[in-house]
């Protein structure tokens, strides 16, 4: 075009190099915007979903050793005050790991499932209780049908399970999800990057053509 080629060599420079230097600073930030992604991603991808699933699976571990404790209680009388103290010490370590997943970032559907397992824990710990101090009372056929299949305390256990595994399987979820996102973000980077790479190398093959001829 002729206007281009009346134009002093020194503008026709800074246009190409101008040109240059805004695809440059487009794929400099699209390459930021793509790594802050990714790395937000991981973030939430350890901190929570991978932590939140090691705490629930210390809990759900947590619980049935008290299982184990409780039935020790009835079973062993000698052992019953070691057992005790055993049950209230798992306890305390679920309510830490609690309070430690309830920290994390928290969907809906987690949100009402941990209400689920509050009430259900609450109902545990109290049938637990109850079975220990129907056999401390020498109602023993009482404290062991509670612990049985079918029983209030096994009936608690095998609810609280249920709940804790539909917290796993949410969580596991979302990580699929997160992960998901992460390749999205990936790809869709790529595809710019690609682009406004071609775009610059075209820009600057046509700068040197204008500027030379």
């Amino acid at each position: 075009m002729k206007w281009i080629d009346n134009l002093r060599m020194s503008i026709k420079l800074l246009g190409a190099f101008g040109t240059i230097l805004v695809l440059i600073i487009i794929i400099a930030g699209v390459g930021y915007a793509s790594m802050n992604s990714i790395n937000n991603g991981m973030t939430t991808m350890y901190a929570d979903r991978l932590l939140p699933i090691e705490q629930l699976g210390n809990i759900e571990a947590d619980m049935y050793t008290i299982r184990g404790s409780v039935y020790k209680t009835l079973l062993i009388p000698k052992e019953a005050e070691k057992s005790k103290a055993e049950i209230s010490r798992l306890e305390k370590s679920i309510d830490e790991n609690f309070k430690a997943y309830k920290a994390s970032v928290l969907t809906d559907e987690e949100k009402a499932e941990i209400a689920v397992f509050e009430s259900v824990f609450r109902e545990y710990h109290n049938a637990a209780a109850e079975a220990i101090a129907l056999n401390e009372a020498g109602l023993r056929n009482e404290a062991l049908a509670s612990i049985v299949e079918g029983g209030r305390t096994a009936n608690a256990l095998a609810t609280l399970s249920e709940s804790i595994h539909r917290l796993l399987e949410i969580n596991v979820k979302v990580a699929e999800e997160t992960h998901q996102q992460g390749n999205q973000t990936f790809m869709n980077s790529r595809n710019i990057l690609f682009m406004t790479t071609i775009a610059g190398i075209l820009i600057s093959l046509g700068s040197v053509a204008v500027i030379t001829f």
